[in-house]
């Protein structure tokens, strides 16, 4: 198999016709290293052809009659073979950093003894959003207070605390984008008898008292929540499977 490439083809015949490419001395292993990708076997087959071509163009001086040349020759090469799945890759991760968000969810203890945290999870899971840390905990006193810390001069701010305290809680971390707003209007209102149907509260609850969970009210709380609950070696950096197929 013979390749020629038309927008170096002057530079080929000016190098001695070097650009017209052969793949047979590519051997079967290399094949199976890149899995059968035209472009990449190109570039091999250029490097395993003409070795000695490489080093007069690449370094070690920016300078010489045939460096600008033989960069025009060597460039489409290295640009096709790079897999353009790790630029997608990367593409897609910077465009996301600079719009999610990580929010504080807490399955209070009436959600957990009910047997909840499943479909809980799964109403976020289904959405799209991304766990990055959970754990299930009994704070002390001294914490809830201090995560309550907004409400400490209300009526109900100790029956409150109590009713945290009278069970373990799970405590997560979600991420996506506008993850603050979107958990909130997954929850519901705090109110479950004024949550729409389709919501948390709004098919698992009845009484304020026991609303089953907590969302950060905005992205500055979600922060202050989330150093609150989790350290920072508890909140996990990676990449969802799923998250080419939630983002464009």
């Amino acid at each position: 198999m013979r390749v020629d490439i038309p927008y170096v083809r002057d530079l080929g015949t000016e190098m001695g016709g070097l650009i017209s490419l052969s793949s047979k001395r590519v051997n079967q292993k290399s094949i199976q290293l890149f899995n059968g990708k035209v472009h990449s076997l190109l570039a091999l087959a250029f490097w395993h052809q003409h070795p000695s071509l490489w080093p007069p163009i690449i370094g070690p001086k920016w300078e010489g009659p045939n460096f600008l040349k033989g960069l025009y020759l060597i460039l489409p090469l290295l640009l096709l073979s790079f897999p353009t799945s790790y630029l997608n890759y990367y593409s897609h991760t910077f465009k996301m950093s600079a719009n999610e968000e990580q929010t504080f969810i807490a399955i209070k203890p009436d959600g957990v003894q009910r047997g909840l945290i499943g479909p809980i999870i799964s109403r976020f899971e289904n959405r799209g959003f991304k766990l990055v840390a959970m754990k299930l905990t009994s704070p002390s006193q001294d914490h809830l207070e201090k995560h309550y810390a907004d409400l400490a001069t209300k009526p109900f701010f100790k029956g409150l605390v109590a009713y945290m305290l009278s069970g373990p809680i799970c405590a997560m971390v979600w991420e996506g984008k506008d993850a603050v707003k979107t958990g909130r209007v997954l929850l519901g209102a705090t109110n479950p008898l004024a949550s729409a149907p389709g919501t948390i509260r709004g098919d698992f609850a009845i009484d304020v008292g026991r609303n089953v969970c907590h969302g950060s009210d905005s992205v500055e709380n979600a922060k202050k929540e989330i150093a609150l609950w989790f350290g920072a070696s508890e909140v996990l950096k990676y990449t969802s499977a799923q998250s080419a197929w939630v983002y464009e």
